[in-house]
């Protein structure tokens, strides 16, 4: 198995596949309205998006309801695909064997 992991290559290649199995996740909670805050920006995901949000007061009658709103989305397909695919790459491309001395 130590074998396997030597090299740069397949351990980012599994980086790789764990941040891209994150987005997977995320991708499928997006369906409901969830958010996190990371030192003071809130990130918002909803309808297979995520992004950074603001809040949008809107006035309905005598209250004001906050709406927050995604400023700029990001569609959870792009990182998850993207991830996926240099992943695989990276796991499963085998180097090239190098050439001893005698052969020069």
């Amino acid at each position: 198995m130590r074998e396997f992991f030597r090299g740069w290559r397949r351990k980012v290649g599994c980086v790789a596949l764990v941040l891209a199995c994150g987005f997977a996740t995320g991708w499928m909670r997006s369906y409901e309205y969830d958010w996190f805050e990371i030192s003071g920006v809130r990130i918002s995901s909803c309808n297979g998006s995520f992004g950074p949000s603001r809040i949008a007061e809107t006035k309905q009658g005598p209250w004001v309801i906050p709406k927050h709103e995604i400023v700029v989305p990001i569609p959870y397909w792009a990182p998850t695909i993207s991830l996926t695919l240099l992943s695989a790459y990276l796991i499963l491309w085998k180097p090239r064997q190098r050439m001893g001395s005698d052969h020069a």
